[in-house]
């Protein structure tokens, strides 16, 4: 893998979109789910959390950014991301409490209070190491599709190995990048699947 490519691979993947990468997995990854959400719902569901969990925090990044508070858009070292993690960390809050007013399965919205107290728990590991984003993205899609797969006995199996080929992938792409040592990936990857597993497994 070249430097372009773990480039390309790096923004195509970047943890920013996970969550609607993760709610589109449970909408059209799960028969049963997708039956039970109308189009529009679905429309309205995505919608809000591609402008909640993407576009506000990119926005709202990029606001911190001009100000002067961060040196760089892409927050590159370690100093530069408490405050954008806590931006997020609050979207991701106001993502779950939106969608606990919807008449939508219960784990939708503890996804988002999953995806809340992961942030959180990054924040606390970036005063001491510069963990992987990317990697906890990947293993937080990893650890819901596993606890999907078991708390609700769904045949989802190709999709959790899809997600540990990808974590693999996201993690070498990472690696060509020379943005973090290999064991920020497995503590950013550990992170995401713990938290999401038992937030799958146990609502």
């Amino acid at each position: 893998m070249n430097r372009k490519t773990s480039l390309i691979l790096s923004v195509l993947f970047h943890p920013v979109l996970m969550p609607v990468i993760a709610m589109g997995l449970m909408i059209f990854g799960d028969p049963i789910v997708h039956a039970m959400l109308s189009p529009k719902m679905t429309a309205i569901m995505l919608s809000l959390v591609f402008l909640l969990t993407v576009l506000g925090p990119l926005v709202m990044v990029y606001l911190i950014y001009r100000l002067g508070l961060i040196r760089s858009f892409y927050m590159r070292s370690r100093d530069e991301r408490a405050i954008p993690l806590l931006v997020i960390a609050l979207f991701y809050y106001l993502t779950y409490y939106l969608l606990k007013g919807m008449y939508l399965p219960q784990l939708f919205h503890m996804y988002m209070l999953g995806a809340t107290l992961m942030i959180i728990i990054l924040i606390v590991f970036n005063f001491f190491r510069m963990v992987s984003l990317h990697m906890a993205g990947i293993g937080a899609l990893t650890g819901l599709m596993t606890g999907i797969a078991l708390h609700y006995e769904r045949n989802t199996a190709w999709v959790v190995l899809a997600c540990i080929l990808l974590s693999g992938i996201i993690g070498t792409a990472r690696l060509k990048q020379d943005a973090h040592q290999p064991s920020d990936l497995y503590i950013g990857w550990l992170t995401g699947a713990i938290v999401m597993f038992f937030t799958a497994f146990l609502f």
